[in-house]
C-alpha cells in the first residue's frame, strides 16, 4: 500500500496550489488528483473541541468537512495510482491552521517531510478576502475588507467559531510552533511566496533536493494558479452570485423549472453566466488601504518577529519597515 511521505501544509493563499501542480510535473513525484483532502484536519475533529462555536461557524465546519476525506481507507485510496514515484504527497493548507493536525500527522508518520510556504500575512488576508468576494458565498460576503476583518472574531480560541478567517490564518509562528515541537528540523522546509514568484525554478530545485528526487528536471511554471482578483462591477457580480445560489437551491419552483428545460439549454446558460463572471473580473486586484495595512501589521508584529527568529530571515518588510 502506497502512503504519503511528504505534505504541503500551508499557508492558504500563499502559492500552495501552484506548488501542488508544479511538483506534480516531476516524474518521480506523485501528487494526489484531489487537492486539499484535509484528512489530518478532520480525522477525529469536532467543531467544539476548543470551545463553543456559533451557527455560522458550525455551518462552515460542516460544509468544509463534507468535501473532505475523513477516513483512512479513503485517504489511502488517493495514492492507488502510484507506480514508480518515490516522493508521494498531497497539499492541504488547513494543516497549518488546525491546532491538532501536527499531532495527527506525527501519529501517522513521525518521519513525514513537511513543506510550508508563507506569504506576507497582510497580503494573504486581503487576497483571501478577494477570493470570497469573487465567490460571493452568501452571508460570508461583506462589501469591504475593513468590514470583513471587523466582523472576524480574531481573539476566538476556536478556529471553527465564526465565518471569517482572513486575519487568524496569518499567525504563522504560532502555527508552525506546533510542528517544530514534534518534528526534526531536517524534516521541514519553510519557503516564501515572494521566492516562488521571483525564482520558482530555484525554489523547486531546493524542494527536489529535500525530497531526494532528480534536481535537474525542468518544470513549466508559466501557468498561474488560483490568482487573486476582484469584480469590476460589484452589483453585476452580486447579481450573478445570487443567480448561481438560486440555481443550486432545492426550491421546488427552481427544481421544476430545471426539469422543464433541456440539459443542453441549462448547460449553455450556466456557461454564459460563468463567461460574464470571468469578463467582469478585473485583471489586477485592488490594493489594501494603507491604514488597514498598518492596523494588521500591528496585530501581526509579535508573531512576525518570532517567525524571523525561527526561519533566520529578515521579514521587517512585512511590518512596513
Amino acid at each position: 500500500m502506497s502512503r504519503p511521505n511528504f505534505l504541503i501544509i500551508g499557508a492558504a493563499k500563499s502559492g500552495t496550489t501552484a506548488l501542488h501542480y508544479y511538483l506534480g510535473q516531476h516524474p518521480d513525484i506523485f501528487m494526489t488528483r484531489k487537492k486539499e483532502p484535509k484528512f489530518f484536519t478532520f480525522e477525529g475533529e469536532e467543531a467544539t473541541l476548543d470551545g463553543p462555536v456559533d451557527a455560522a461557524g458550525q455551518k462552515r465546519y460542516d460544509d468544509i468537512r463534507q468535501g473532505s476525506i475523513c477516513n483512512i481507507e479513503a485517504y489511502h485510496d488517493l495514492f492507488t495510482d502510484v507506480t514508480h514515484e518515490t516522493a508521494l504527497g498531497e497539499s492541504s493548507p488547513l494543516y497549518l491552521y488546525c491546532p491538532r493536525s501536527a499531532q495527527r500527522i506525527y501519529d501517522y508518520n513521525p518521519e513525514m517531510k513537511l513543506i510550508a510556504i508563507l506569504r506576507n500575512p497582510v497580503e494573504r488576508a486581503f487576497s483571501h478576502y478577494l477570493q470570497y468576494s469573487i465567490q460571493v458565498q452568501g452571508d460570508e460576503y461583506l462589501p469591504t475588507f475593513e468590514k470583513a476583518i471587523a466582523a472576524e472574531p480574531i481573539e476566538s480560541a476556536n478556529i471553527w467559531n465564526g465565518l471569517r478567517h482572513y486575519v487568524r490564518m496569518g499567525f504563522y509562528f504560532a502555527q508552525l510552533e506546533r510542528y517544530v515541537k514534534r518534528f526534526d528540523p531536517h524534516q521541514m522546509r519553510i519557503y516564501f511566496y515572494e521566492d516562488l514568484k521571483d525564482n520558482p525554478q530555484y525554489l523547486l530545485q531546493d524542494i527536489f533536493s529535500f525530497l531526494q528526487v532528480n534536481t535537474l528536471v525542468s518544470i513549466d511554471t508559466s501557468q498561474r494558479h488560483n490568482v487573486g482578483a476582484a469584480p469590476k462591477n460589484k452589483l453585476l457580480h452580486t447579481s450573478l452570485g445570487w443567480i448561481n445560489r438560486l440555481a443550486n437551491t432545492q426550491n421546488p419552483i427552481v427544481q421544476a423549472f430545471k426539469s422543464s428545460v433541456s440539459q443542453d439549454w441549462y448547460t449553455a446558460m450556466s456557461d454564459m453566466v460563468k463567461t460574464i463572471k470571468q469578463r467582469n473580473t478585473a485583471p489586477k486586484p485592488p490594493s489594501c488601504l494603507l491604514d488597514t495595512q498598518k492596523q494588521l501589521q500591528a496585530i501581526y508584529q509579535n508573531d512576525i518577529e518570532q517567525l524571523q527568529d525561527l526561519v533566520q530571515r529578515d521579514l521587517s518588510h512585512w511590518l512596513g519597515k
